[in-house]
């Protein structure tokens, strides 16, 4: 397993609903990803059955440690919750944007089309959708990012880094499971790489994002 930096501040203590990180993973480079555990305990395990349609692990990407590369037609399906994630929550994601940021690529999704928080970048910007959308910051073709989302119907925001968050009305879906790095959308898929993902059953605080924002750049190297 690799490991890496981060600082004293643990995740686990503000009880993720789901926690998928590279550096958990036990592969070799260019290992096909038929399972990603989730860390938060909670069995939200990501899964690919086919091999055609599994991303790549690959070593050495960024800060000295491995990242999960997704292609064309590549995405992983955790089970549905079996009670669906109410709003308010927080999804936050360290990740690289494609090396093309003008048609849809999605990062993030849930299992239906009534039932999924989409985190997006389409028309050189990044998006959240949960019935209704939010166009945030604008997305440049192969930078690292930490994407941070609070869907919270009319109260919901969209933030890069550490920019100023845009807020808005994101809708008032549900999420129900997890599908990460694809679409049910044909050729929506993110392709590139994702790092971590931390999905929160609550609106995190202002200082708890902080916390999983520091957690996230200091671990991999992103300001």
């Amino acid at each position: 397993m690799a490991s890496g930096g981060g600082g004293a501040f643990n995740p686990l203590s503000l009880s993720p609903t789901a926690w998928y990180k590279a550096d958990a993973l036990v592969l070799s480079n260019d290992d096909a990803v038929a399972s990603w555990a989730d860390s938060s305990g909670n069995g939200n395990t990501l899964t690919q059955a086919s091999g055609v349609n599994r991303p790549i692990y690959k070593t050495n990407i960024k800060n000295s440690l491995p990242a999960v590369l997704f292609g064309a037609s590549q995405y992983m399906d955790s089970a549905a919750f079996g009670v669906a994630l109410a709003q308010p929550g927080t999804v936050i994601i360290a990740a690289k944007a494609p090396a093309e940021v003008t048609v849809s690529h999605q990062a993030f999704s849930g299992q239906t089309g009534t039932a999924r928080w989409v985190i997006y970048l389409v028309s050189d910007a990044y998006h959240l959708f949960a019935s209704s959308d939010i166009a945030g910051d604008t997305a440049t073709i192969d930078e690292w990012v930490i994407l941070t989302s609070v869907v919270n119907g009319a109260s919901s925001s969209l933030q890069k880094n550490t920019a100023t968050a845009v807020t808005g009305n994101a809708g008032t879906y549900a999420l129900d499971g997890v599908r990460l790095g694809g679409s049910s959308v044909p050729d929506a898929h993110w392709l590139s790489y994702i790092l971590e993902v931390l999905v929160f059953s609550s609106a995190l605080s202002a200082g708890n994002i902080t916390n999983v924002q520091n957690y996230l750049s200091a671990k991999w190297g992103i300001t």
